[in-house]
């Protein structure tokens, strides 16, 4: 699985995350297999340092509040652009 997930990593230079197929029962969603890519240099030459981690789903409120707050804003400053 290692060898697979390197080798998308290389070919698909813009990949940042995978879905894992581990679920997490406390947060109700998959975890993430995130990307980690930093140049380095190594003897003069510029070397692209790849490796992954695998990462826990955030809280299921935090992302509902979070889209609640930023659609109360983009109501309110819809509502302020009408006034000029």
């Amino acid at each position: 699985m290692h060898l697979a997930i390197f080798q998308l990593a290389i070919r698909l230079p813009s990949l940042r995350h995978l879905d894992h197929s581990g679920f997490n029962d406390q947060r109700q969603a998959f975890k993430r297999i995130e990307m980690q890519r930093r140049v380095i240099v190594h003897d003069g030459i510029e070397v692209e340092d790849l490796n992954y981690k695998i990462v826990k789903p955030r809280y299921r409120y935090v992302l509902a509040l979070t889209s609640l707050l930023c659609f109360n804003i983009l109501n309110d400053l819809k509502g302020d652009m009408g006034h000029l």
